[in-house]
């Protein structure tokens, strides 16, 4: 399946939209920062909020370590999410807080996709065109 997305390019990052499917079953969209850097896709908790989640939904508590130090969190399982025009069913998430991580304008970030979903697609990023053509 070919396709193009266009992407948002902030402060030499690359941001893509995703669905989320939230508690009600309906799905919001989101813009994360595309990151071939990050092994897991990771929500933060003000995204984790707006689909209706809490703690108290995760699956177990987790860890990650940054150059900042460690952050506690949790995983949790989305229903479905919707990206590059792919349904992806029971994904795994984990949940921090990375409000520290911000565009240049300094918004928050509402997550990041990681390599367990981009190895998924084949894709081209194409940087004059800013756009992400997938194979």
């Amino acid at each position: 399946m070919k396709m193009k997305q266009s992407y948002k390019k902030l402060w030499k990052m690359i941001f893509v939209s995703i669905d989320l499917q939230n508690t009600s079953g309906g799905f919001q969209s989101f813009s994360f920062l595309f990151d071939t850097g990050a092994g897991k896709s990771e929500l933060s908790h003000k995204t984790a909020t707006a689909l209706g989640y809490s703690s108290k939904d995760g699956i177990r508590k987790a860890t990650i370590t940054t150059p900042a130090g460690k952050i506690e969190g949790y995983l949790l399982k989305i229903g479905s999410l919707k990206v590059f025009k792919k349904n992806i069913s029971d994904f795994t998430f984990g949940v921090f807080d990375i409000s520290n991580l911000t565009t240049e304008n300094e918004d928050e970030i509402d997550g990041i996709i990681g390599m367990d979903i981009i190895s998924q697609f084949k894709f081209i990023i194409d940087g004059p065109k800013q756009n992400i053509k997938c194979l």
